[in-house]
């Protein structure tokens, strides 16, 4: 009988962790960000810094071809960084990532790094946090939490259902055109560290996968550096 009770015990725990793992690998939280390197120097790193113990499951970019992240458990954040290439003065990149987790929290701005040591801030950073509710709807914030950055002008973000889960590579501003936005915002401000927008309940029709979407932001006291953000959130529903 306890051999029996422990094989039962047992089954169930696996048949749970199963579920847990599945439900990790089919979540997935991605942002590609759009940049132009105005610091006058030839960058040959970028660094971002996300809040938490975040597992990266893809990763790209136009300029770098090599890419890392480490965990800093005394700061509970996590370093990004893209490497091994170079972005001219007045050139611009990308730098995209995935993950498991259904939210970004951007902690410091990202910034341009030289052989690895961190430089001039390259632009504002947009935290995007996903929760999805009982009744197949899907909650969404965006934030302004850099604890080194300023108040930050959302010029355009729009927001939408997606029936196709879309390579990193592909989210870009015009492979988005045919999206079906549920909902778009211009001019709007966030204040440093505080600023959060919730966007109303966004609907997931029996098609959809997930929710993607596309913004251009700008520091308030850098307002001609403006930065592309675009992301999807997928996960069952």
């Amino acid at each position: 009988m306890k051999t029996l009770k422990m094989g039962t015990l047992i089954l169930a725990f696996s048949m749970l962790l199963a579920l847990l793992v599945s439900t990790n690998v089919l979540a997935d939280t991605a942002q590609n960000e759009f940049l132009h390197n105005g610091t006058g120097q030839l960058a040959n790193d970028l660094e971002k810094y996300i809040d938490g113990n975040v597992l990266v499951s893809k990763w790209a970019s136009t300029n770098f071809h090599s890419f890392s992240y480490t965990y800093l458990p005394g700061q509970n954040m996590t370093k990004l960084r893209w490497y091994n290439g170079v972005v001219a003065p007045c050139q611009m990149t990308t730098a995209c990532f995935s993950t498991n987790q259904p939210r970004i929290i951007h902690r410091f701005l990202p910034r341009w790094s030289f052989d690895g040591v961190p430089g001039p801030i390259a632009g504002p950073a947009l935290s995007v946090d996903f929760m999805v509710p009982v009744d197949g709807m899907v909650n969404m914030n965006i934030s302004n939490m850099c604890i080194d950055g300023g108040p930050v002008t959302v010029g355009i973000i729009q927001v939408g259902p997606t029936n196709t889960v879309y390579p990193l590579e592909a989210l870009t501003w015009d492979n988005l055109n045919t999206i079906q936005w549920c909902d778009t915002r211009t001019n709007l401000p966030l204040k440093a560290t505080t600023g959060i927008f919730n966007f109303p309940p966004i609907p997931i029709p029996p098609t959809a996968v997930g929710v993607i979407y596309r913004a251009q932001i700008w520091l308030d006291a850098d307002p001609t550096n403006i930065i592309i953000y675009t992301g999807q959130f997928t996960q069952p529903f």
